[in-house]
Formats: C-alpha cells, sequence, structure tokens
C-alpha cells in the first residue's frame, strides 16, 4: 500500500489523518512485536507516542535480530546504550548506585533530626520488641526504650535508634567543681577587687544558663562570670550580678537574672568584694559539703596570681539547650538537602545591625540587631520582603523574640496588588494562635477568624520563638509556633474540605506588630519544591486549581504531573493571571531555580483583545527560560465562552504557537468537539464555561503524555 504523506501539506495530512492514521488503539510496551507489526504499527497508528513506540522497538527488533545470528558487536553496542563502551555504562551505575546510597542516608539523618525536633518522646517502651509490636507500620514520633535507654524514630521502614536519650529538646548540663578552682585577689585585672574563684571544668554544651545554686556563709554582693581560656591566655565573656544570702540557694533564669546564652567551652565563676566572703561545695542539689585542700590544681592563668585557700566551686549551674541547638542542625541538613537541590530558600534574612536589608519595606519597626516592634502597633505597622510570590508549598518562617508576654502579630504574605492575604496571628495575651480569611490589606476591615487554637505552654519574656507559616496549597494552610528552648510546639490547620475556606499564597512574606513589644531575629521565606526540578509549570488558575477545591485539588492536571513525575514537578499558579503579570513576578518565582522544562500555560486572562500583546509578553518570557538553560513549553488556549472576541484572540495565539517552532502541549485540541478547536466540549469545564472540570484536567494531562514524552523519559 502506498502512502503519499510527501505530497500532502501540513494541514491536508491532518484533515485527511483518518484515512492514513487509522489505528487509534495504543501499543502494548509489554510485547516485543514482529517487524512487520512494528513497520504496520510506524505507518497507522494515530498517537505520536505510540509511532515513536513502534521505532524504537522496530530498531530493538533489528538489534536482537542480529544478535540471534551471532552479532557479538550489536549485543555490546546495545548494552553500552548510549555511553562511549560498556565499561563507562558500568561505572555509572557504579556511581549512580552510591549516590542514591548516599541521599538515603542523608534522608534518614534528615528523618532523625525531624522527628527531635517535633517535640518530646510520645511514649517509653520496655524493650524494642515492645515498640515494634506496638507501632509496625511507624508514626512521626520518637521513642524511648528502657532496654538500652535509647531514642528511635521511624525512617519508613523500621523503628532506627537515634543513640542515648538525654531529653532532647531541653538537655540540661551541671556543672559544679570537680576539678578544683583558683582564689584571684586584690585590684589585677580584668577582674577588679574581692575573691575570685574560677571553675576549672568548661561547659560541655551551647545553650541558655537555666538556673545558678549558690552556698555562702554570709550575705554578700556576687557576680557570676564567664571566661574562655584560649592558649593559656583567660577571656572574660560576660557577667551578671547575684545578692547572695547565707545558705543555699537556687538563682532562676528569668526570675533572678536575665536570661544569658552560654558557648561550648566557657568557664565559669564568681567574684565577691567581700574579703570574709567563704563559699561551699555543692556536690548534687541540696546536699552540701564544705571543705577545704592545699595545693595549687588549676593551671595558671597570665595577670592573676593565686590567694588565699583553693575551694571546689561552689556553684550549681544548669544550661538548658533548647530547639535553637537543634534548629541549627536542622538548618544544616536543610542546607545539605539544597546541594541536593530539593528544597530552595528564596530569602532569608537575619536583621543584624542597624541598617534596613535590600529589598525590604519598613513601616514603623527599628533596625537595630533585629527589627524591634513600634511602640504603637496596628494592622498598617509591617516588614515585608518586596517581591511577589505564588509558589505552591511555600513557608513564611520567622524567629521571634517575645520581649512583653502581652504583644500580638502575625505572619502572612502581604498581596501588594490588594487582592487577598492569609494571615497567621500569634496572640500571645490569650495564648492563642488564630489563622484569619483572605485579607485585602484594608486596616478598617480585618478578616475574621477560620481557626483558632489555645497554645498549650506559656510565653515567658526573652526567649525566642519560631512561627512558621504554612502554605501548601490553595486548600491547606498550617500556622504553627515552637518555643526556642523547651521545644514545646503547638499548630493549627485551616483545610478547605473542613472549613470551605481557602487560603492564598501570593505575595510578599511579612510580619505586622498588632500590639506590644516583640523582636524579629530573621525571617525566612523557603519553598518545599525542588530547584532542579524536570518540570516547572507556571500560569494561572488552571495551574493553582482554586477552581477544583469543590471536585478534588489533586485532580488538577498541575498535581498529576507531579505525581507521575514523583515529585520532581515546581507548581507556580495564580488565579487571575495574565501574561503581564506573570512578567513581574517572573524573576522571584523562577530565577531561584533550574528546571529542564518550562511550561508557560498563560493566557486566558487575556490581556487585551488584541494577540500581540499576549504574544510579545510570551516572548519576554521564553528568553528568561532560556537564560536558564531551561527547555521553554508553550499550551495552547482553551476555548473560553465568557471572554468577548475570544475566537480570534484564541486562533490567533494558538496558531502563533503552532508555529512558534517550540514544543507545545495542545490542550485546545482536545477539550473542542471533535477537536474542531473553536466549539468547547462542555463536558470538559465547569459552569462557567472557562475552567476545566475534573474531565477536562484529566484530558489536559493525557495530552501531556502525547505532545512532550521527553519529558517524561526516566533513563
Amino acid at each position: 500500500m502506498e502512502y503519499p504523506f510527501k505530497d500532502l501539506m501540513p494541514l491536508d495530512e491532518v484533515l485527511a489523518r483518518e484515512g492514513y492514521y487509522k489505528d487509534w488503539t495504543h501499543i502494548d510496551a509489554n510485547t516485543f512485536h514482529q517487524i512487520s507489526e512494528l513497520v504496520k504499527f510506524i505507518r497507522e497508528k494515530g498517537y505520536g507516542a505510540d509511532t515513536r513506540e513502534a521505532i524504537a522497538q522496530a530498531l530493538e527488533r533489528v538489534y536482537y535480530d542480529a544478535m540471534k545470528s551471532g552479532n557479538a558487536d550489536m549485543e555490546l553496542s546495545m548494552a553500552r546504550k548510549h555511553f562511549k563502551d560498556l565499561a563507562s555504562r558500568l561505572n555509572a551505575s557504579d556511581d549512580k548506585l552510591a549516590s542514591a546510597t548516599a541521599q538515603l542516608a542523608q534522608k534518614a539523618t534528615k528523618t532523625e533530626l525531624q522527628s527531635v525536633a517535633s517535640g518530646s518522646p510520645k511514649g517509653v517502651y520496655a524493650t524494642l520488641t515492645e515498640l515494634q509490636n506496638a507501632k509496625p507500620t511507624g508514626d512521626t514520633n520518637i521513642y524511648v526504650v528502657n532496654a538500652d535507654n535509647n531514642w528511635y524514630y521511624w525512617n519508613g521502614t523500621d523503628w532506627i535508634s537515634g543513640g542515648l536519650y538525654q531529653n532532647l529538646n531541653t538537655y540540661v548540663d551541671k556543672y559544679y567543681g570537680n576539678g578544683g578552682t583558683k582564689d584571684v585577689g586584690g585590684s589585677t585585672p580584668p577582674f577588679g577587687g574581692g575573691f575570685m574563684r574560677i571553675d576549672k571544668s568548661p561547659f560541655t554544651r551551647t545553650g541558655i544558663l537555666k538556673s545558678v545554686e549558690f552556698n555562702a556563709t554570709v550575705s554578700a554582693s556576687v557576680k557570676i562570670k564567664f571566661f574562655q581560656l584560649i592558649d593559656n591566655v583567660l577571656y572574660f565573656k560576660g557577667d551578671f550580678p547575684l545578692n547572695a544570702s547565707s545558705g543555699n540557694k537556687k538563682y532562676i533564669s528569668g526570675v533572678d537574672f536575665t536570661e544569658i546564652k552560654v558557648e561550648k567551652g566557657w568557664l565559669i565563676g564568681y567574684q565577691s568584694a567581700d574579703t570574709n566572703f567563704s563559699v561551699n561545695m555543692i556536690d548534687t542539689p541540696g546536699v552540701v559539703n564544705s571543705y577545704a585542700f592545699a595545693g595549687d590544681v588549676v593551671t595558671d592563668i597570665p595577670n592573676a596570681s593565686p590567694g588565699g585557700n583553693n575551694y571546689h566551686m561552689a556553684i550549681y549551674g544548669e544550661v538548658e539547650v533548647g530547639i535553637k541547638e537543634i534548629l541549627n542542625k536542622i538548618d544544616t541538613i536543610i542546607n545539605m538537602d539544597r546541594n541536593e537541590e530539593t528544597t530552595s530558600t528564596i530569602m532569608s534574612t537575619k536583621f543584624s545591625g542597624s541598617s534596613l536589608p535590600d529589598r525590604f519595606i519598613n513601616n514603623g519597626f527599628t533596625i537595630n540587631n533585629g527589627a524591634k516592634s513600634p511602640t504603637t502597633g496596628g494592622w498598617d505597622k509591617n516588614i515585608y520582603f518586596s517581591s511577589y510570590s505564588t509558589l505552591d508549598e511555600n513557608t513564611v518562617r520567622a524567629r521571634v523574640k517575645i520581649n512583653d508576654t502581652n504583644c500580638n502579630f502575625a505572619l502572612l504574605k502581604r498581596d501588594n496588588r490588594n487582592i487577598a492575604s492569609t494571615i497567621g496571628q500569634v496572640d500571645c495575651v490569650n495564648k492563642k494562635l488564630i489563622l484569619r480569611n483572605l485579607w485585602d490589606n484594608n486596616v478598617s476591615t480585618i478578616a475574621d477568624v477560620v481557626v483558632e487554637g489555645v497554645i498549650p505552654f506559656n510565653f515567658v519574656a526573652g526567649r525566642e520563638y519560631l512561627v512558621e507559616l504554612e502554605i501548601k496549597t490553595v486548600r491547606i494552610t498550617v500556622l504553627r509556633i515552637t518555643d526556642g528552648i523547651t521545644g514545646e510546639s503547638f499548630e493549627i490547620e485551616n483545610d478547605h474540605a473542613v472549613t470551605g475556606r481557602r487560603t492564598s499564597g501570593w505575595g510578599s512574606p511579612c510580619v505586622t506588630a498588632i500590639s506590644g513589644d516583640f523582636t524579629v531575629k530573621k525571617l525566612e521565606y523557603v519553598s518545599d519544591q525542588p530547584t532542579k526540578a524536570k518540570l516547572a509549570i507556571y500560569g494561572d488558575s488552571f495551574v493553582e486549581g482554586d477552581s477544583m477545591l469543590s471536585v478534588g485539588h489533586e485532580n488538577r492536571y498541575s498535581t498529576k504531573l507531579k505525581n507521575k513525575l514523583n515529585g520532581d514537578v515546581l507548581i507556580c499558579g495564580r488565579g487571575g493571571e495574565t501574561s503581564a503579570g506573570l512578567i513581574l513576578k517572573f524573576d522571584d518565582d523562577f530565577m531561584h531555580f533550574k528546571p529542564k522544562y518550562t511550561l508557560l500555560a498563560i493566557g486566558t486572562n487575556q490581556d487585551s483583545s488584541v494577540a500581540t500583546t499576549w504574544i510579545t509578553n510570551i516572548q519576554s518570557l521564553i528568553k528568561k527560560v532560556e537564560s536558564r538553560g531551561s527547555i521553554p513549553v508553550l499550551m495552547t488556549l482553551t476555548v473560553n465562552i465568557a471572554g468577548a472576541n475570544w475566537a480570534t484572540y484564541m486562533t490567533d495565539i494558538n496558531n502563533w504557537i503552532m508555529n512558534s517552532g517550540y514544543r507545545y502541549v495542545d490542550a485546545n485540541l482536545v477539550t473542542t468537539v471533535n477537536q474542531d478547536r473553536l466549539t468547547q466540549d462542555t463536558s470538559m469545564f465547569f459552569a462557567d464555561g472557562v475552567h476545566p472540570n475534573t474531565i477536562g484536567h484529566d484530558m489536559i494531562y493525557k495530552r501531556f503524555l502525547v505532545d512532550v514524552p521527553e519529558i517524561f523519559d526516566f533513563d
């Protein structure tokens, strides 16, 4: 049979395809067909994917038949695939296996630290077997096993030991003289007059000094001092006063003295101006042993001469190592993950010094080693990063020091277009977390409460807290607060499926000072999407999927593609977005990423009745995509029944796309009646005549598989 394709113009071939492309069934990829079948498939299969599969199988069949005839060269050629030789392919396989093993080990570490950060152990079991029987499929908590005194976390397949358990979130280091002390008398610098005693044993952990227990024979003024010994030189690091009364007394951080952070390796001591002052050794809390001993047991310190008797240290101290240390460890793991390019930090700013960081807008805060809230707060008092982002799975994260337990503040995505923002509020007065409805930045009308919850722990003045507003999708938002010392954490969630209220991830990371005194120490904006995604999708409500909330947000085509590619997809959509609007935010939402393919699915919210505006904008976006080494992919517009002058506008744009030379997904073709490109198939759209429904999204998803199958090549 003759197939006169060479005599057909492109349009003729499309219109006459039923005469030539008459087989619309799919090839069974698991069947190794004969060469005669494959030749027929190549000529008659209707779908491009089946034609390509037939061509691939035909080549494999030729190689296979040749090898059966004893052609060893062809066998080696087939085995080495695209590598220069078989050894190179084997080496590459070994490297890939080693890399996968390392990644699995790293993910175990991340799981371990996430479990640690989630809070205190949720239970205790006598043996590991008892834990395994009680939790055969695991969970996200940690548990202690008495048999070995280890804590265990679930790594996805089994319960794994994290080491000896020692109160992971509030580890307490205890200090008392176990190596002797030295008197430093007189006015020798840098200590001043009176008696000075220094503990020989350094701190072994970094954290907040929780308490000091002191025993004295008389009342006196005492200063607790901190030093660091480097190369036999003693460096003074800071001090604070205590009013030492006769007898044993415990001084509490935040009550008897200002909270102080001590560092690993520091030495602790005391100084008294009372020459009749003496102290007693405290071996354990509440047990006092008074004794002196002779001999110089401490290495000589320059500019400090010993005087009087040597005593063991009379201070019993506790250092509380809280969530700050654990967060630092998690930050390290996050950085490792960033090297693996599984997440991306869009912005991370510490408010150090007195200058406002670049691209920040300040409405009332004072910048002085932190962003301090204004004396008089309000919903118009804020500090935010001047950007516009609509990424899926984004988190606004702030480390906030509570100076006043009566303060009230909020994290939000401030929408500079005055459209809508999701608000996460921390009400310290009433100990509440509050998620509010979408807000248009109108300070006279604050959005109503959607979800709220009572925080189960108390706020402490002078303490830092980690606050996170996690906007997963338009369906789910989480507000979370973690105590920086105890590690206690509490969160609330708004799920559209429960409350009927959607959320918004549009806008700029922002902190608002409603009332009270607090200081923002650090502000971050992070997206839990892969930096080097296989595919990035940018678009409007079709991509964001807000119209799909009522029928299942997971049914939007962008989520289907993400599932198909095992999560290796970046999604960035905004309802109502135009090509001009996409240009405005593209640098913030694209230039941090390096996807292999980038889909620009934009145009339904028509910029004008003339297609030339869209064409100019899309050409600008394509240049940005290509500047990052990414391959642009376009999408034809679907029919918009509600759009004025839509047929002409849509046809002009779709013709430009199909003749542009760029890869494209033909969403228009598969959502029109008889694929006529002009008549909307209403069974695939909601009643508004604009947004695809579940069927429509599924058809667009399947068209991806046909038009750009190379995206799904996992080799």
